[in-house]
């Protein structure tokens, strides 16, 4: 029987090299910046975060992917990068360090690319996306999807399985906030999702 040797169809060979604490370090880094920098952080937030103006005018792509290392706040980053600690590490383990960061800037460039979209066609234009929300909920729905029968200690004392606490605190945390662009964050996590 003859193998198939297609590029898209070969696997990766499994290796672990943490690469979910990387991307922690570098989002902290970079957040760390505006502190040790402050010029450079208007800098940072302009050209790094995702504006539709930006991206259709003058021509900068590279936001798809920059945005995802923007944050706005100590609490933005803090609980995206808790997140990722939580889900990202054990959804690592289980497929791989190239194959979760590839899922990782995949999902992230996808949900910038979908948030773009829908900023643009609904007239939100003038808003800037940052941080890496998007990229994140792929990761705790692939989590969910992974280990279904985990369970998560809220507080280190309430067990929670994995998918129950997904998918109850995901959709009613960006609820509870209100805001358009919440919303917008959160319908292209799930459509890539459901991808």
């Amino acid at each position: 029987m003859p193998r198939n040797n297609f590029i898209l169809r070969r696997p990766f060979p499994y290796v672990y090299r943490r690469y979910a604490f990387l991307l922690i370090l570098i989002n902290f880094l970079i957040f760390g910046l505006r502190f040790v920098y402050p010029n450079l952080a208007e800098y940072v937030h302009y050209y790094g975060a995702m504006n539709p103006i930006l991206v259709e005018h003058y021509h900068m792509y590279w936001q798809f992917i920059t945005y995802m290392f923007v944050h706005q706040n100590v609490r933005h980053i803090f609980f995206n990068m808790l997140a990722l600690l939580v889900f990202g590490m054990g959804f690592e383990k289980a497929v791989g360090s190239r194959e979760f960061l590839l899922f990782y800037l995949i999902c992230g460039t996808l949900s910038g690319f979908l948030s773009f979209l829908v900023y643009r066609f609904t007239g939100q234009e003038r808003v800037f996306l940052l941080g890496a929300s998007g990229a994140v909920y792929a990761v705790l729905f692939a989590y969910a999807v992974f280990f279904p029968r985990s369970v998560i200690l809220i507080w280190g004392i309430i067990p929670v399985p994995a998918p129950v606490l997904v998918g109850k605190s995901v959709p009613w945390k960006r609820i509870k906030c209100c805001s358009y662009d919440s919303f917008v964050r959160l319908f292209c996590s799930l459509a890539l999702f459901c991808a």
